[in-house]
């Protein structure tokens, strides 16, 4: 039974799907495909190209995010006053080419796909390992970097300048269920769902406040893990705190999420990882 897998959540707290990666590496669970919208598209790019070092990924992007900026009331101000983008993100976009290896789509082992549309004409553009997600009103190409369709998938206007492709801004696509019927078609008969969420015992930032996200409708092929994260989406310093939360969360809650799906002894126990035959 092949397993796919929606990695999503805002600034930081994409983090905890990182978190959530290892715990399923833990289980020797590996998807067959994967989806990555919002920031949630930095760990997908991680696992399409060939990497498992999530932790030492969240390090290096620790760094970089100490040049952003500060989740305060000045944030909220300049967002709402509709300012321009505050990061134009070319420190980000060199971190995941150094990362990923500049590694072409087409080239990838792994399959997985990133969402997007253009600016002008709002036409849905998809960033895949493979042609077979082709769909009317879709443009799929593989013609791409890992490292680029990932930083696609993140622009988040204001805070995240938009990527241009064939002279047109691309932006995020958040769209839960297009991604589910998308690993679909790429062979899975389950899809995980990491849906980082804001913890209700703080005051949400600016980049919270402009997600309007929608969850997946539940079925019984599709699972939603949903992690409750304290740290602010703006503070990148965050990262290993909340790819701890990711880790907890699915440390708790994967089980029963994966037995709703139908998929609850999908991990390798010790007594079933190598069967030896003996012939007489």
């Amino acid at each position: 039974m092949h397993l796919g897998i929606v990695m999503m959540g805002l600034g930081a707290h994409a983090a905890a799907c990182a978190g959530v990666m290892e715990a399923l590496e833990a289980r020797k669970i590996v998807p067959c495909a994967v989806c990555g919208m919002q920031a949630g598209a930095w760990p997908a790019a991680v696992f399409l190209a060939g990497r498992t070092g999530y932790t030492q990924a969240l390090e290096q992007a620790a760094r970089v995010g100490k040049k952003l900026l500060l989740p305060d009331e000045q944030t909220r101000s300049l967002f709402f006053k509709g300012r321009p983008a505050l990061c134009t993100g070319r420190r980000i976009e060199h971190l995941l080419n150094l990362q990923t290896g500049r590694k072409m789509l087409g080239m990838c082992e792994r399959q997985g796909f990133f969402l997007c549309r253009m600016a002008r004409g709002n036409q849905r553009v998809v960033f895949s390992t493979a042609q077979r997600l082709e769909d009317e009103g879709e443009i799929v190409t593989m013609q791409a970097s890992v490292g680029y369709a990932a930083r696609a998938a993140m622009a988040m206007p204001p805070f995240l300048s938009p990527m241009d492709w064939l002279g047109t801004p691309l932006l995020p696509i958040q769209d839960v269920e297009l991604a589910c019927s998308g690993l679909k078609r790429m062979g899975a008969h389950r899809v995980l769902v990491i849906a980082p969420e804001p913890s209700s015992r703080r005051c949400l930032d600016a980049l919270e406040l402009m997600d309007m996200a929608k969850s997946a409708n539940d079925n019984q092929n599709i699972g939603i893990l949903r992690i409750p994260v304290t740290k602010n989406a703006l503070d990148l310093n965050s990262l290993t705190a909340c790819a701890q939360e990711g880790r907890n969360a699915a440390e708790q809650g994967l089980d029963r999420v994966l037995e709703q799906m139908g998929m609850a002894f999908c991990r390798v126990l010790p007594f079933r990882k190598t069967i030896t035959w003996c012939q007489r």
